[in-house]
């Protein structure tokens, strides 16, 4: 639905995108080669990264929703459960996104506090868009139970695991 896109793009990119910007340096960051000046603005790392977690997102989504709907969801209930996915995978991979190399497990979670509250922020919000009356009126949403939940998160955390992957094997180069 077009306003389940403008809620997506709310709730992942206002707060997270700006929380990112106060993201402190990576370390060893001087001591890395400059980049190609010829490399333009997304570099090869970024390009590839770009194409291996936008396939995961996308197989993620379509998989919950036709999981929903397999189970007897009702097209806004299986709409509710894609929209919620395509959110924790965005939530998950701005955490991913503080460093090109370096595991998230080894960056403090309050380094960025902007960061981690605008994750709580728009975590609240989407509970709201989940099970608010106003904004399941507005969204055509409905609740989702603890079963959706649990497939919600476990596929959006996919997206932390195939990073980390290939960030160790970057490291490793």
């Amino acid at each position: 639905m077009p306003a389940q896109i403008l809620w997506i793009n709310l709730v992942t990119n206002g707060l997270q995108d700006v929380a990112l910007a106060f993201e402190p340096g990576e370390k060893g960051v001087l001591e890395r080669p400059p980049r190609d000046p010829k490399e333009g603005i997304m570099s090869k790392l970024l390009i590839e990264r770009t194409i291996i977690v936008g396939v995961l997102i996308s197989a993620g989504i379509v998989f919950n929703f036709m999981n929903a709907l397999e189970n007897g969801a009702s097209i806004e209930k299986a709409r509710t459960v894609a929209v919620t996915t395509m959110v924790f995978f965005q939530f998950f991979q701005a955490w991913n996104s503080r460093s090109e190399y370096e595991s998230i497990f080894k960056i403090p979670l309050l380094s960025n506090p902007f960061l981690f509250f605008s994750l709580i922020a728009s975590f609240l919000a989407q509970l709201a868009f989940i099970y608010l009356p106003a904004f399941q009126w507005i969204f055509r949403t409905q609740p989702i139970s603890m079963a959706d939940w649990q497939n919600i998160l476990l596929v959006s955390l996919s997206v932390i695991v195939v990073v980390e992957i290939d960030k160790w094997f970057r490291r490793k180069r």
